[in-house]
């Protein structure tokens, strides 16, 4: 029979999950995975949170959490992905999208919805480019990197 985790949690936190929780003391944010600090940032630091929530999510470490954070436009979180998103600008010079069917780390569907959103935009100039189809993301750097180049070149005066 499993034994039940008791809490050990530090008495000033706001639990995430039952074995991660974070406080804010003195304009800090510290992340605890039970009673031991693993990472802290400056309140205003934005940038670390993101970094910080991405590999939490990216780790399964908060998955009840992500929903609200994700939609409540008051969260850092829901701030960080709303400015680094590709959807709020439309290009005006030329623009490739390389990506390659078969890449499961970086969706071909990113590439798929920028482009339809400058398009929307009216951008006309913007291409989606799959230089090795069915390549996953290993196998798509090196013939992405190498059509990129060759476009470039022929760009120059």
């Amino acid at each position: 029979m499993a034994q039940p985790l008791l809490s050990m949690f530090p008495s000033d936190v706001t639990e995430i999950n039952p074995l991660m929780s974070f406080a804010k003391r003195e304009g800090t944010v510290y992340y605890f995975n039970g009673p031991m600090p693993v990472f802290s940032h400056a309140e205003s630091d934005r940038a670390s949170f993101a970094m910080f929530a991405s590999q939490m999510v990216v780790n399964g470490n908060c998955k009840q959490v992500v929903a609200s954070l994700t939609s409540d436009p008051g969260s850092p979180l829901y701030q960080a992905l709303r400015d680094n998103d590709l959807y709020r600008w439309k290009p005006v010079a030329p623009t490739r999208l390389y990506h390659c069917s078969g890449d499961l780390d970086v969706l071909p569907a990113n590439s798929q919805v920028a482009y339809n959103s400058f398009r929307a935009q009216g951008a006309s100039q913007v291409q989606l480019i799959d230089p090795q189809p069915g390549a996953d993301h290993s196998g798509c750097a090196i013939p992405s990197l190498e059509a990129a180049k060759a476009w470039f070149d022929t760009l120059k005066r």
